[in-house]
């Protein structure tokens, strides 16, 4: 995302103050561009980039919650080529488990990645049907 997005209705895309630069918080639906096409599709250089902003605000550590086994599997090679800039804890999703399990990753810290464990998606009313 650059200086020259644009917002439309019902997205909105926060600046920094007196700036047209993007400070990385999407509103509404501004965020489904990106979702849709992955930040596997960014490459390591914006990655980085995003880590990087991560860590000026003071994270250390970060989660990719609900990661998919390419997701996974990506950013452990990526720290395994070089350290993140900031600590990533993968929670990969039950349904790609056992391909991490298979891999060796769950539990193993490799340039600031680890695969902390599983995310799981429990959706209903805490009161049942």
């Amino acid at each position: 995302m650059t200086d020259g997005a644009e917002d439309v209705d019902g997205r909105t895309i926060a600046r920094y103050p007196g700036t047209r630069a993007p400070n990385g918080v999407l509103w509404e639906g501004a965020w489904m561009p990106l979702v849709a096409m992955g930040f596997l599709d960014f490459g390591r250089a914006v990655f980085d980039e995003m880590l990087t902003e991560y860590a000026r605000w003071g994270m250390t550590t970060v989660q990719d919650g609900a990661a998919s086994w390419p997701q996974t599997q990506q950013v452990h090679d990526w720290a395994g080529e070089a350290d993140l800039p900031v600590d990533v804890r993968s929670l990969i999703t039950w349904t790609d488990l056992q391909q991490a399990v298979d891999a060796g990753l769950v539990d193993t810290t490799v340039g600031g990645h680890t695969v902390q464990g599983v995310k799981l998606i429990v959706d209903g009313p805490p009161e049942g049907p």
